[in-house]
């Protein structure tokens, strides 16, 4: 090729061989794409993910909703994408002498129930009867837009008149794990 002030002008390197380019090449980086569709990327693709760690002990004397520490601002890329969510919920639940034990996890966006309620039971009988450990659920759904909408964690004891339960009340943590996803 001819060498015009330290270049290669356009006319020589239309006409070089592929066969002149040898040796290693320079990595690509895509750093500077930008504007990809959900169109353009195959169906079961990860576009984004997101996590929440919780460690927070909560002494669950209530059959009521409680809220954990759980919580994750999530504003999907394509309106159409499949958000993947899974919970972790550290549950310790005892039963009474004369009631089972029960304690109950569930996902929340935007202050609605999005998942399935998970129930962890114990029997009868107080300490001897327990449950302890973590228990994982999941669910998905189609948000449907590009707005950033909360998602959370609540836990509950409906029998705690009859039995005890907490959340996160032995080491180890609870998680809340969102994945979006190309449909």
């Amino acid at each position: 090729a001819e060498l015009i002030d330290g270049a290669v002008d356009d006319s020589h390197m239309a006409a070089m061989a592929a066969s002149k380019l040898t040796g290693a090449l320079p990595a690509i980086s895509g750093a500077s794409l930008t504007g990809l569709t959900s169109a353009q990327l195959p169906s079961g693709t990860v576009v984004q993910f997101a996590y929440d760690m919780d460690g927070d002990f909560i002494n669950l004397n209530t059959d009521s909703w409680v809220d954990t520490a759980l919580s994750i601002t999530f504003t999907p890329k394509f309106a159409t994408s499949r958000i993947v969510m899974q919970a972790i919920a550290n549950l310790y639940v005892v039963g009474g002498g004369s009631t089972h034990g029960l304690c109950e996890a569930k996902i929340l966006k935007e202050g609605s129930d999005v998942s399935e309620t998970i129930s962890i039971y114990a029997g009868y009988g107080g300490t001897e009867s327990n449950n302890t450990g973590t228990n994982p659920f999941a669910d998905a759904l189609i948000q449907g837009n590009t707005n950033a909408e909360v998602y959370k964690v609540q836990v509950r004891n409906p029998q705690s008149s009859g039995s005890g339960g907490s959340h996160n009340q032995y080491s180890g943590k609870s998680a809340l794990f969102l994945w979006e996803v190309t449909v």
